[in-house]
């Protein structure tokens, strides 16, 4: 797999548990706020932090592939 297909999948990946991690966490909040169910706050941490890991997975990836090198520019 090249490193273009590879991050094209890790991207997919990403959005798809940034999606997920995002339904969750707002039904976290809808339960919590609404339904008065404190077991819910810790729900939406994780789900939280489980969309940040995912973005910083996809970052480390991009960066490993040489994606965040920029040329050097001379005077």
């Amino acid at each position: 797999m090249t490193d273009a297909a590879g991050l094209k999948r890790r991207l997919r990946v990403m959005i798809a548990l940034n999606v997920a991690s995002l339904a969750i966490a707002a039904a976290a909040v809808v339960g919590y706020v609404a339904g008065h169910v404190a077991a819910l706050g810790p729900v939406f941490v994780a789900a939280i932090a489980a969309g940040v890991a995912s973005q910083i997975w996809f970052i480390v990836a991009f960066a490993r592939a040489g994606g965040g090198k920029t040329p050097s520019v001379k005077a």
